[in-house]
């Protein structure tokens, strides 16, 4: 008997599709009822609790829930209506405009800004409720669904003809485009809960152990096929499995400081996908597996080829299915597998037990982390491997055996970047993109631990990697950030004369890291003057930067990386150059007792800058 069915058809509606419906609160909540889910997934969401003790606390004021399709703004809103204790049939019944009594008071809901036609009565009408809400003590809440481009073009156009209202456009440009909070503003009530704002480290746990909870796969431990179901074992891998579970948090770490936004919906749907997704030639027509599928193969002693590694990186979809899904699509530029380092390849394809000259706690760790791995990915690895080694064919480049060896050796290195937590042997990051993401997310957990502004550099390959940029000398220096200038317009790319130096913990100027203030919080270069003869120049330290300048500390970088990093980097120096120019005329001006020297800088023996 297949108990858990319902509830995984349900989760699989999460999942990837083609017609991305899981990004929708209306078609979920038909799911949930079309399958009779009791508990449905309910990921903890701070905002619901804040906006229910403002709605408690306000005599009057709107509430913008804002965020993108997919963030769960509908879900939220209805969250708030059913703590006020109404009933969740009158919200499903009710159409974009809901209100209720709720102490002395009237809250009304607008669960999606853009269901108001643009330019409509409606439109006017509902912009007409927000502005006296916010300004006037009218005994009405208003919470309002909304993304920030939204809320931002309609109060554009309301205030052309209405300019006594831009003091509200200007606290949602604010709000939204400069990241300022404007909590205390007592003249305007408007809150913002940006839901853009929930996603990180702690809250994909949380949805990870949500959705892998004992509770929602209880009913699977009593199923007749329990012991060969990969569903079940994926669910089991997810939820034990602790290095594949942080190497995730990972990941999707490095996605969000990339700038890509992480809903809740796509959160779900990467969860489903690894564990119902599957890679079984005889179900390719199927994105997802069922209990059906399941039970069928069971019956006829087949095996389904599932693994919540594949599946993390969306290897179990077709290119054109992972660039639909977005969030897959993303992680597949982190290019995890199609990257490597000689170390890493060699330990593949090794047979350590037969090195004698090994020691017994390198084999030992060695067998450790090839015991995690799955048993049809060695096979099929051995199996391409043997078959490219004994070809009939002399042709070292014979397609079909070289592709079939290159895709086993991928997924291999795949499963061995999801199991591999920390080894001497090689820098597992050197499976992906960033060969330096450890270190940058070591450095992001440290930043937000410690969001001081003072707080030291410590980093020195970041400063001999600004300090070759900034020179153009293969300069060794890590002490010190030296500032030098060509003495023209020109884009020489080496620059010999000495402008000044910015030292690590100087007292006139210094460098500090410390953490963004905009909505991304991520590390951050500070040049600030201690006198303050100029504003702090700050450069934000994104992934695409951090390993730039770390491969030019450690003298390479690939042919094909980007230049916008070199060009942002430039633009950096031109702005601590101008800003120290303009100090350095200042002190000029005042005392009559400075003189103007020309300063060039050379390197030591050993590559250290003198100046």
């Amino acid at each position: 008997m297949l108990n858990n069915k319902n509830y995984i058809t349900y989760f699989s509606g999460y999942g990837p599709t083609s017609s991305n419906n899981s990004a929708y609160d209306d078609h979920i909540g038909k799911n949930i009822k079309n399958n009779k889910i009791d508990n449905p997934i309910s990921l903890p969401n701070k905002y619901e609790e804040e906006t229910v003790t403002l709605i408690n606390e306000l005599d009057h004021g709107v509430i913008l829930i804002s965020g993108t399709a997919g963030d769960g703004k509908t879900y939220l809103c209805r969250q708030i209506w059913c703590r006020l204790g109404k009933s969740e049939d009158i919200w499903n019944g009710a159409g974009n405009y809901v209100e209720t009594e709720y102490a002395s008071k009237k809250v009304i809901f607008i669960k999606d800004l853009s269901a108001v036609v643009a330019g409509s009565a409606d439109e006017e009408q509902l912009l007409k409720l927000v502005t006296t809400t916010a300004k006037e003590n009218n005994s009405t809440i208003v919470i309002l669904a909304t993304n920030d481009g939204q809320i931002l073009e309609k109060y554009k156009n309301y205030t052309k003809d209405n300019s006594a209202d831009e003091d509200i456009l200007d606290l949602l440009e604010n709000e939204f485009l400069e990241f300022k909070n404007n909590s205390t503003n007592n003249s305007i009530k408007i809150a913002v809960k940006d839901l853009r704002d929930i996603c990180n480290s702690d809250y994909i746990e949380k949805a990870i152990c949500e959705v892998t909870s004992m509770e929602r796969w209880n009913s699977c431990q009593s199923c007749e096929i329990n012991c060969q179901c990969p569903i079940i074992k994926n669910v089991e891998k997810l939820r034990t499995e602790t290095v594949f579970k942080d190497r995730l948090i990972s990941i999707l770490q490095m996605l969000l400081a990339q700038g890509y936004h992480i809903t809740t919906r796509n959160l779900l749907l990467l969860l489903s996908n690894i564990i119902l997704g599957h890679n079984t030639v005889e179900l390719k027509r199927k994105i997802l597996l069922s209990c059906k599928d399941v039970k069928k193969f069971a019956d006829e002693n087949k095996v389904i080829n599932s693994s919540v590694y594949l599946n993390a990186v969306g290897l179990n979809l077709t290119p054109a299915q992972r660039v639909k899904t977005g969030i897959l699509s993303e992680i597949s530029t982190l290019k995890i597998g199609y990257e490597t380092s000689k170390n890493i390849d060699a330990f593949i394809n090794t047979d350590y037990s037969d090195i004698d000259s090994l020691s017994s706690s390198i084999k030992e760790e060695i067998s450790d982390y090839l015991r995690f791995l799955p048993d049809n990915i060695k096979a099929e690895f051995e199996s391409a491997k043997n078959k490219y080694l004994t070809r009939d064919s002399f042709n070292l480049y014979d397609s079909e055996y070289l592709n079939n060896y290159n895709s086993a050796l991928v997924n291999y290195r795949i499963c061995l970047f999801f199991n591999v937590s920390s080894t001497k042997l090689f820098n597992i990051w050197d499976l992906s993109l960033y060969k330096n993401g450890g270190r940058y997310l070591n450095l992001l957990e440290k930043c937000r631990k410690e969001p001081t502004t003072n707080q030291i550099f410590s980093q020195s390959e970041i400063i001999t990697g600004l300090n070759r940029i900034f020179t153009g000398y293969f300069t060794n220096e890590s002490k010190d950030l030296y500032i030098t200038t060509s003495g023209g317009y020109s884009n020489s790319k080496v620059c010999s004369i000495y402008l000044d130096v910015v030292e690590i913990s100087g007292r006139n100027i210094c460098i500090l890291i410390n953490l963004s203030e905009d909505r991304l919080r991520l590390p951050q270069i500070t040049i600030k003057e201690m006198r303050n003869g100029f504003e702090p120049i700050h450069f934000t330290l994104t992934p695409q930067r951090y390993e730039f300048l770390t491969n030019i500390a450690y003298g390479f970088l690939s042919s094909s990386y980007s230049s916008e990093c070199l060009d942002d980097l430039l633009a950096f120096k031109a702005i601590i150059v101008s800003a120290i120019e303009k100090l350095n005329a200042e002190i000029m001006k005042y005392d009559s007792n400075e003189s103007l020297s020309l300063k060039l800088i050379s390197l030591t023996e050993q590559g250290d800058i003198n100046a």
